[in-house]
């Protein structure tokens, strides 16, 4: 019918929000500093600058991650889906980490500062 070509098409469905950022102090940051080993030739190595979180994987560049929550963390602006997930022992430390992309889970074990 011609009368349904006049009515305007609906409006399409909002994007997916993103995850949302929280907020900690770089106290609570730096307890994921280190390097973790998820492979024989493939390590994460975390670091903290200006009070902010980046996860470098072997030969590739650093990557800003954002806190989702206390020990659950995503790749700032760049429309990674990935997550990291930090296991912390009874210090409080993160003793591994787990990347977390769909259904796809890798953990990797963090090295002694020693033995990197």
């Amino acid at each position: 019918p011609v009368f349904l070509s006049l009515v305007p098409p609906p409006p399409p469905p909002p994007a997916a929000a993103g995850p949302k950022a929280i907020s900690l102090k770089p106290a609570e940051l730096a307890r994921f500093v280190g390097s973790y080993r998820l492979t024989p030739t493939l390590s994460i190595e975390v670091t903290m600058t200006d009070g902010a979180l980046q996860a470098r994987a072997t030969n590739e560049p650093a990557l800003e991650l954002a806190p989702m929550s206390d020990r659950e963390f995503f790749y700032r602006d760049l429309g990674i889906a990935a997550r990291i997930h930090f296991t912390v022992n009874a210090d409080g430390v993160a003793d591994q980490l787990t990347i977390v992309d769909g259904t796809r889970k890798t953990t990797g074990v963090r090295v002694p500062a020693g033995r990197r």
